[in-house]
């Protein structure tokens, strides 16, 4: 290999390497900040909404019956973690409680 292909790869690497750095690097001086966390009202706790699993539904389909936005599907997933095992699978006559 020729010493000027050399040279390209190896200021190729350090380049790379260098713009990884910064673009992944975290910044340890500062201190990590709390975001604020709304407040909970008695009244709010005690509103959860259920939804009890139809055969042939998906959480996709019941993001979007009660959000309107089916991607929030992962949201009610992983409000229900404790009885669903995985997204994918969703057994009929399950309740889901919906965040």
């Amino acid at each position: 290999m020729p010493n000027d292909a050399k040279l390209g790869l190896v200021v190729g690497v350090g380049l790379v390497i260098a713009v990884a750095v910064v673009f992944f690097r975290k910044d340890i001086s500062a201190p990590k900040q709390e975001l604020p966390r709304p407040a909970v009202e008695q009244n709010q706790v005690a509103a959860a909404k259920y939804h009890v699993v139809q055969e042939g539904e998906t959480l996709f389909t019941i993001a979007r019956l009660h959000y309107g936005d089916g991607e929030r599907f992962y949201d009610i997933y992983l409000a229900n973690r404790d009885v669903l095992s995985s997204p994918d699978r969703l057994p009929a006559g399950v309740s889901l409680r919906i965040p």
